[in-house]
């Protein structure tokens, strides 16, 4: 997984299959990318291929991602929103 913050503060991610089997779950933190939400926050996450938004998360959540495909990878924008 490599990770990097933009300007404005969100950050994105992609993790990549670099073997040639599918990878049918990887698992990480907010933390493992640097992100830490403030009280009150939460994190939106978004696939950046199919500009869904795949979730809202808060800080003690695991992320998983499944059935990466050989030689595949997956893209998502982490953004901290106000928990509602």
């Amino acid at each position: 997984m490599f990770s990097t913050t933009l300007t404005g503060g969100d950050t994105v991610a992609i993790i990549v299959n670099w073997r040639e089997l599918v990878h049918s779950e990887f698992k990480f933190t907010f933390g493992d990318l640097g992100i830490v939400p403030s009280a009150g926050q939460s994190v939106q996450v978004t696939d950046l291929w199919t500009g869904e938004v795949v979730g809202t998360y808060d800080q003690s959540q695991e992320i998983g991602v499944q059935n990466i495909p050989g030689h595949g990878n997956f893209t998502y924008r982490f953004t901290l929103v106000e928990s509602v």
